[in-house]
C-alpha cells in the first residue's frame, strides 16, 4: 500500500495548521511541497487573502491555532516576497530528506513570528536550523529544474 501523502504550501496558514498535527494523525505521511500560486494561476483563481473573506478566515485560523494548543498567530506583513523561492526551497529540502524539519521551521517563522520566510537571509537561517547546507539551498533555488 502506498504511503499517504501530505501536500503543503509554505505560504498557506491552513497548511501550517495541518503540518503541526499531521504527524499525530498520519505519522508516516509523505510530505510533498506544492506551488499553490501556480495552481491558482493555472485555474484562474486567487487566494482568500485577496477577497472579502480575508478577515473572517484570519480569525478562523487564529481560533483553530488556539484550540489546537499552538502558538499565537503573528501574521506576516504580507505574502512572502518570493513564493517561488519558498516553493523551490521546500523542493530542495524534500530532495535532501529534510522536508519536515524545514517545513515546520518555515511555518513557525512565518505564522508565529510573522516573518517573510522567503528572504535569502531567512532561508539561510531555516536551512541551517533544518540540517541543510544553506549555501547549497540558496544556489539550488536559482536553478530552473528546481
Amino acid at each position: 500500500m502506498a504511503r499517504p501523502v501530505f501536500y503543503y504550501d509554505l505560504s498557506s496558514a491552513y497548511s501550517w495548521l495541518a503540518a503541526e498535527r499531521i504527524r499525530e494523525l498520519i505519522p508516516d505521511a509523505d510530505w510533498r511541497p506544492v506551488f499553490l500560486a501556480g495552481m491558482f494561476k493555472l485555474n484562474g483563481r486567487s487566494s482568500w487573502l485577496f477577497g472579502d473573506e480575508r478577515e473572517a478566515r484570519m480569525r478562523e485560523i487564529e481560533e483553530r491555532a488556539e484550540r489546537y494548543g499552538l502558538a499565537r498567530v503573528r501574521w506576516p506583513a504580507g505574502l512572502p516576497s518570493s513564493v517561488l523561492d519558498l516553493a523551490r526551497a521546500a523542493t530542495v529540502s524534500k530532495r535532501e530528506g529534510r522536508e519536515v524539519e524545514f517545513a515546520l521551521a518555515a511555518f513557525r517563522a512565518a505564522f508565529t513570528e510573522g516573518r517573510d520566510v522567503s528572504e535569502p537571509r531567512r532561508l539561510e537561517a531555516l536551512a541551517n536550523a533544518s540540517g541543510l547546507d544553506a549555501r547549497e539551498l540558496l544556489e539550488a533555488i536559482g536553478r530552473q529544474e528546481i
